[in-house]
């Protein structure tokens, strides 16, 4: 479910604001997401989702380049 609205996040990001830079982009979905984490009550959830919402971009852009080779 979480990963839907991120999607739509990013969709709605994409058509608003053109401009903006694949960057840019991830930077303001990865702050949504920490917003989201920090709703979470079980801690260890919570540590799992800022640790993925903490990925800097180059490594976003490694794994996705990764994945677009298989």
């Amino acid at each position: 479910m979480k990963k839907i609205f991120t999607w739509l996040l990013c969709l709605l990001s994409i058509t608003l604001f053109p401009a903006c830079s694949t960057q840019q982009l991830y930077q303001t979905t990865q702050a949504w997401q920490r917003n989201q984490c920090y709703k979470l009550e079980d801690m260890q959830e919570r540590n799992r989702c800022l640790s993925n919402a903490n990925d800097s971009f180059d490594d976003y852009k490694k794994k996705s380049e990764a994945d677009a080779q298989r």
